[in-house]
């Protein structure tokens, strides 16, 4: 797979907004309760999103920062509608992921 070239200004900046930016917000208005449960999710997304190969990663994460399809499709030099697909089934992963880990609880 070619190496994914993304402006890294605009990434860094999307990134923290997707990651970082809600659990800050989180701590501000919350003393417990709500946001142990987004400290939670937070997590559970990272555990999840270390179980893609390279390509998922990358465009979950893009998608998550805010990229349109075209410009995930783009940047991986692979059309828009294998990007609509791998979008499709990194949701239906997700599910069956969120699910396993609700019944090992």
């Amino acid at each position: 797979m070619a190496a994914v070239h993304i402006p890294e200004k605009k990434f860094k900046r999307e990134i923290r907004n997707v990651f970082i930016y809600p659990l800050d917000t989180a701590a501000d208005e919350a003393n417990s309760g709500p946001f142990e449960d987004d400290i939670l999710d937070y997590i559970d997304m990272n555990l999840f999103i270390k179980t893609l190969d390279e390509r998922d990663r990358a465009i979950l994460i893009m998608r998550l920062a805010g990229y349109r399809q075209k410009e995930i499709a783009e940047a991986l030099g692979i059309s828009e509608s294998q990007v609509s697909r791998r979008i499709d089934q990194i949701g239906r992963s997700y599910l069956c992921y969120t699910e396993r880990r609700a019944c090992a609880s």
